[in-house]
C-alpha cells in the first residue's frame, strides 16, 4: 500500500490544487480587466473577490468611490501562488509570496472615512514571504446523489484564518519595526478578506459510498518545511516547551548515572538492551545507548520527540558465534510522533504522554 496507507500527501495536493486553480483564475480576471480596477464599477467588490488570491487593495473605511488610483490606497499588493502546509492534524501553514506592492505607514487612518496619505510615508515592498499558521477542523457534509442509488461524504476542510499568527516573514532585513507592524496589520485584513469570500473553505479528498475512506495523518506527513521556526514559542496545553525539555534531560542524566539498577528498564531513556524486554526470546539481539532526548511542539496536543541514538549494536544470534562482532552503527535519530494529554493529579495539572498514539515519523538518520 502507498505512503503506508496514509493519504496525506494526496489530501494536500487536492487541497493545494483548489487554491491553484482559484488563483489562476484571478489571474486570468487581471489579464483580461486590467490590473487597475475600475474603482467606480458597480462589480468592484465582486471582482475583488475574484481577484483575491493574486491581487488586494487596502483602503479602510473610505469610501471605494474616492478611490482615482493605487495612491489612494493604504495598501495593495499581487501575490505569486499561495500554498499551503500542514504541521500536524491540528495546524496548518499558509505560505503567501507578495511580488510586488506598496504600504502606507500610518494604518491608523484606516479607520477614518476620510484621509490623505503622505507619500513619504509609503513603503515599496517585493518578493517577501510570509506564513501564517492556524487552526483547522474538518466538517463531514452526507448526502446522496440525484439518483439517491449511492451516498457520499464531502469533507469540508476549514481554515480558522481568523485566529492566524505570522510565523514567518523573510527577508526582514530590509523593513524596520515600523514597516513590519503595518505590513502585519494589512496582511491581518488581507486575511480576514479572503475569509469573508470563502477562501477559507476547501475541498477534501471525496468519499463515496463509505468503502475505502482514505486515511489522512498530516502529522506523518513527510514534507519540506521549517518547523523551528514555524513552531519557535509553541507551548503543550501552556507548558513551555523549554520545562518540557528540562525534564525530559533531567530524567536522561538520571539514567545515564544509575549503574545496575533493579529494573533495567529504569533507565532506558539512556540505554536499551534486547534481553530487557518482556519478549527476551525476540529474533534480533540489539544494545543501544542514547543521548538526551528532545522535543518539539508541533502543537499544544502533539509533540516530536527525537530520540539520539549515539550507538546500536546488532548481535549474531547464534551462539555458537559468540566470538563475533557485533554489527554497530553510530549516530541514528528516531522521531516520534505522539499524543500529549493534560491530567489532573492530586489538584495539579500534568502533562503526560500518550504511548498509545505513537508513529514513527522518519527512519533512522545517519550523518
Amino acid at each position: 500500500m502507498c505512503h503506508d496507507g496514509n493519504g496525506a500527501s494526496f489530501s494536500s495536493r487536492y487541497l493545494n490544487g483548489q487554491f491553484a486553480n482559484l488563483w489562476e483564475n484571478a489571474i486570468e480576471c487581471i489579464r483580461q480587466c486590467g490590473a487597475t480596477p475600475d474603482w467606480q464599477s458597480e462589480h468592484y467588490e465582486k471582482d475583488a473577490y475574484t481577484r483575491a488570491l493574486a491581487q488586494y487593495h487596502f483602503f479602510g473605511k473610505r469610501s471605494v468611490r474616492t478611490i482615482n488610483s493605487t495612491d489612494d490606497l493604504l495598501f495593495h499588493a499581487a501575490f505569486g501562488k499561495p500554498e499551503l502546509k500542514f504541521i500536524c492534524n491540528h495546524e496548518a501553514v499558509l505560505y503567501l509570496t507578495i511580488e510586488r506592492g506598496q504600504l502606507n505607514l500610518d494604518y491608523g487612518k484606516a479607520t477614518a472615512a476620510e484621509y490623505q496619505l503622505d507619500s513619504a510615508q509609503t513603503v515599496n515592498i517585493e518578493n517577501l514571504q510570509l506564513a501564517f499558521r492556524f487552526p483547522f477542523s474538518l466538517n463531514e457534509i452526507k448526502g446522496r446523489d440525484a439518483n439517491k442509488s449511492s451516498k457520499h461524504l464531502i469533507q469540508l476542510l476549514v481554515l480558522d484564518l481568523a485566529s492566524a499568527k505570522l510565523a514567518l516573514l523573510r527577508p526582514d532585513s530590509g523593513l524596520n519595526g515600523a514597516a513590519k507592524a503595518a505590513l502585519l496589520f494589512y496582511m491581518r485584513k488581507y486575511l480576514e478578506f479572503l475569509q469573508s469570500g470563502g477562501y477559507h473553505t476547501l475541498y477534501d479528498l471525496p468519499d463515496f459510498e463509505g468503502k475505502f475512506k482514505t486515511k489522512v495523518d498530516y502529522s506523518l506527513h513527510y514534507q519540506p518545511i521549517d518547523l523551528e521556526i514555524l513552531c519557535a514559542g509553541v507551548s503543550v496545553h501552556g507548558t513551555n516547551l523549554q520545562e518540557v525539555n528540562t525534564f525530559l534531560h533531567r530524567q536522561w542524566l538520571i539514567a545515564a548515572s544509575t549503574d545496575s539498577p533493579e529494573d533495567p528498564l529504569s533507565i532506558c531513556l539512556a540505554e536499551l538492551n534486547s534481553s530487557w524486554l518482556a519478549d527476551a526470546g525476540a529474533a534480533t539481539k540489539f544494545h543501544i545507548r542514547f543521548g538526551p532526548p528532545t522535543a518539539t511542539a508541533l502543537c499544544q496536543n502533539e509533540l516530536l520527540v527525537c530520540f539520539d541514538v549515539e550507538d546500536i549494536a546488532f548481535f549474531d544470534n547464534d551462539k555458537s558465534n559468540a566470538d563475533v562482532a557485533p554489527t554497530v552503527y553510530h549516530n541514528w535519530k528516531l522521531a516520534f510522533v505522539m499524543d500529549v494529554l493534560q491530567e489532573t493529579e492530586d489538584g495539579k495539572a500534568v502533562l503526560r504522554l500518550d504511548f498509545q498514539s505513537v508513529y514513527l515519523l522518519t527512519s533512522p538518520i545517519s550523518p
